[in-house]
């Protein structure tokens, strides 16, 4: 099982509005291969938030601050998820 980590090419597009929230955006793809991580899902740890990457492996996954203090999940089948603490896009 490959780690999902190493597809995590690009995570940009950090955007923090006066709304309270804040949003990710990025490409999952594949490090070896470059083919990108279709439909790969993006959401907070425990809870049903979250966004499903496009086939292109592209999101834009928009989130309360109170979600700050949880983890953002990185999923694909056949890959190992990774977890990054969402005060890291803060």
């Amino acid at each position: 099982m490959k780690y999902l980590l190493t597809t995590i090419i690009l995570l940009s597009g950090i955007v923090v509005s006066a709304q309270e929230t804040v949003t990710i955006s990025g490409k999952l793809i594949d490090l070896e291969t470059k083919e990108p991580l279709s439909f790969s899902t993006i959401n907070i740890q425990n809870t049903p938030k979250g966004v499903v990457a496009n086939e292109e492996g592209a999101f834009d996954f928009t989130f309360s601050k109170t979600h700050l203090t949880d983890s953002i999940v990185f999923s694909m089948a056949g890959y190992q998820s990774e977890k990054i603490m969402a005060q890291r896009f803060e």
